[in-house]
C-alpha cells in the first residue's frame, strides 16, 4: 500500500476514534443528568386551609410543594 495513502487511512480512524470518545463523553453527561434528575423526587399536592381576609370562613386551595426530600 502507498505510504501516504496508509497515513491517511491511520489519520482518518484516529478521527473517527476521537469523534467517537466525544460522542461517547456527551452521553456519560447526558446519562449522569438523566439519573440526577430521575433521583429528585417529584412534586406533591397537598390541601390547605387559608382563611380569607374578608370575613373569618376558610377557603380550600390546592397548593403545589415540594417534597421535604427534594435536593
Amino acid at each position: 500500500m502507498d505510504p501516504a495513502r496508509k497515513e491517511a487511512r491511520i489519520r482518518a480512524t484516529r478521527e473517527r476514534i476521537e469523534g467517537s470518545e466525544e460522542r461517547q463523553q456527551a452521553l456519560r453527561a447526558e446519562q449522569e443528568d438523566l439519573i440526577r434528575v430521575a433521583s429528585i423526587p417529584p412534586f406533591e399536592t397537598v390541601e390547605a386551609d387559608f382563611v380569607t381576609t374578608d370575613s373569618s370562613t376558610t377557603a380550600k386551595e390546592r397548593i403545589v410543594t415540594e417534597d421535604s426530600r427534594a435536593v
